[in-house]
């Protein structure tokens, strides 16, 4: 999964919890399912940092 799937996964789950139309299980499974993409989503980004530091350490000597 790409970070932009990952975000676009939130965005429908975002969505369908705010319809309120979700009974209490389906609302905690899809919450859960949000909770695991935010981390992985979180992950990537920091992925991206560390890259772009070793990068600028490099540039600089």
């Amino acid at each position: 999964m790409t970070f932009e799937q990952a975000m676009e996964r939130m965005e429908q789950i975002t969505a369908r919890l705010s319809d309120g139309n979700l009974g209490i299980d389906e609302s905690v499974s899809l919450y859960e399912e949000g909770v695991r993409l935010a981390a992985f989503c979180d992950e990537k980004l920091k992925d991206v940092q560390r890259k772009i530091t070793v990068l600028q350490e490099k540039e600089n000597g």
